[in-house]
């Protein structure tokens, strides 16, 4: 896990994935760094705002818990970077 200290204001540029709160850390340093507000992602998803306010506070968890679950018994290693090379700002389909 992510030391909450360092994450503060601190842009996560990668981490291992072992709990939902550190992909929780990691969704709203992307958000951050890609330049939209809550409101504006949730437009682009087609979801509400509270959704994405769920993920990034943890509130969320029952589908990330579900996946880690999934990747600690078929012994997968889960890893997330943000990279904005490799990502774009179209919204998706």
């Amino acid at each position: 896990m992510l030391d909450p200290e360092k994450q503060i204001g601190d842009l996560v540029r990668s981490a291992r994935i072992t709990d939902s709160h550190t992909l929780a850390l990691v969704l709203r340093e992307a958000r951050l760094e890609s330049g939209l507000s809550q409101r504006e992602l949730a437009q682009r998803m087609g979801v509400r705002q509270s959704y994405i306010a769920d993920i990034e506070t943890g509130h969320s968890t029952k589908a990330i818990d579900r996946l880690l679950a999934f990747a600690r018994e078929t012994g997968l290693s889960l890893h997330a970077e943000i990279d904005r090379a490799s990502t774009t700002t179209e919204p998706s389909p």
